[in-house]
């Protein structure tokens, strides 16, 4: 393009606009593509590393979850087993004591006595029996040393 050296020569036609654009220079910054293949390569295996790092914590998390669930269970179950041997044991105690009440009301009702009472030769005392004792003292109790030891008008 030899037309060029015109378009600074002309001041009839503003000819800036068909020239072609003058880019501003920049820096070159070289990366060496070792280098770049590095950073990728490190950058990848420190995601990787990560990303491994998080999902094994993961699993370890959901086993203790798993194992800690299943561990619950079992404390529960045999809780549950000792509670109801302590339920078997509580009712079948209730039962003895519902046994042995009724067994000492047996033995101490007034038809036992009363024929332990017959089988000793033991009866009923009769009008005949009763032998009253009057006296003009006042009512009052002697122990076998001869003291007296209350008085009751």
């Amino acid at each position: 393009m030899d037309n060029l050296k015109y378009y600074n020569d002309s001041f009839a036609y503003d000819y800036d606009i068909f020239a072609p654009k003058k880019t501003a220079k920049t820096a070159d910054i070289l990366q060496y593509p070792e280098q770049s293949k590095r950073k990728r390569k490190r950058s990848k295996t420190a995601s990787v590393k990560g990303d491994m790092m998080r999902k094994s914590i993961v699993a370890v998390l959901l086993l203790a979850a798993v194992f800690g669930s299943l561990f619950l269970r079992a404390e529960i179950s045999s809780l549950k087993t000792e509670i109801d041997s302590v339920n078997r044991e509580i009712v079948e105690l209730e039962s003895e004591v519902t046994r042995l009440s009724v067994a000492v009301e047996r033995k101490i009702s007034l038809a036992n006595l009363e024929q332990a009472a017959v089988d000793l030769g033991m009866q009923k005392c009769e009008k005949s029996q009763v032998t009253y004792i009057k006296t003009n003292q006042l009512d009052s109790a002697e122990t076998v040393d001869g003291k007296l030891t209350a008085e009751v008008e």
